[in-house]
């Protein structure tokens, strides 16, 4: 349009580091119908690589001296891309029991998969079901974590179940409420 100034769409950070991403999908999956606003925060953190690790708090403030994961032995940096979520064993039994209830709906997902939300479903509600459970599981996790508190799967599940039951009651997503409630029973 002439005397107009059009701008360009705006690119966060994370699209840069991987554009081989659908981050159109990603997006859309982490503002469906069916997440909390809560779990969509924390969706936008991780997927914006803005949370607190300590990798972040080095790049981002002076107090922090040392990268490195004080959650464990390792002496790797605390990234929510390549330790957090995937390879700290503060979260590790988190991830896995994560995985093990997803793969039924994705049976080719990774943990680095669970912190891009690459996956590929069926049908839209198990798409809502598994954002969903990622979204909520990884930030009750997250939660007990950026406080310094031990990490209780039990009590993560407790919380879940939940939520899903509310889900299951509204009128918006109650078939994929249904659907989680079945997933999370032991």
């Amino acid at each position: 349009v002439a005397g107009r100034l059009v701008s360009a769409p705006m690119i966060c950070p994370s699209e840069l580091k991987q554009p081989d991403l659908d981050w159109s999908v990603i997006w859309e999956r982490a503002r469906m119908k069916g997440i909390s606003n809560e779990a969509r925060s924390f969706l936008f953190l991780l997927l914006n690589d803005l949370l607190p690790t300590k990798e972040r708090q080095v790049r981002t403030t002076r107090n922090v001296v040392s990268s490195n994961c004080t959650n464990c032995t390792r002496e790797v940096p605390d990234s929510s891309l390549n330790h957090t979520f995937s390879a700290c064993p503060q979260t590790e039994e988190v991830s896995s029991w994560l995985i093990d209830k997803i793969n039924p709906l994705v049976p080719e997902i990774s943990p680095p998969d669970l912190v891009r939300l690459q996956f590929e479903t069926y049908n839209e509600e198990d798409t809502v079901v598994v954002t969903w459970l990622i979204g909520e599981t990884l930030r009750l996790a997250w939660e007990r974590r950026k406080v310094g508190e031990n990490i209780c799967l039990q009590q993560i599940k407790s919380k879940l179940k939940v939520k899903a039951e509310w889900m299951a009651k509204s009128q918006k997503c109650a078939s994929a409420g249904r659907k989680l409630v079945l997933i999370l029973e032991p």
